[in-house]
């Protein structure tokens, strides 16, 4: 599949900017396309969550990266929910 526009953006911008300026609104708009009701940018960010949870405080936000991983995990889409699950075991060192 084609990453979603904007997916990549967020984690070269996650990647590049790091903690200090990544900053939480880029954190929040990141959490909400991992929601989008399209399934390619739900499935795109799946790929990308991992260098934006890795971006910003994660003791600080450690609750809403887990929760946001179990909702995709939850997702109706079986390969989102695969991708999902790969994401949990990449970020497993952040919780």
């Amino acid at each position: 599949y084609d990453e979603a526009p904007g997916s990549l953006v967020f984690a070269a911008l996650a990647e590049k900017l790091g903690p200090q300026l990544f900053g939480e609104p880029l954190f929040r708009r990141a959490l909400s396309l991992a929601q989008d009701p399209r399934v390619e940018v739900r499935r795109a960010m799946c790929g990308q969550l991992n260098n934006v949870f890795r971006a910003v405080d994660h003791f600080k936000y450690q609750d809403l990266m887990f929760d946001e991983i179990i909702k995709l995990i939850n997702d109706e889409e079986v390969d989102i929910q695969r991708e999902a699950s790969s994401l949990l075991i990449d970020t497993l060192d952040l919780y």
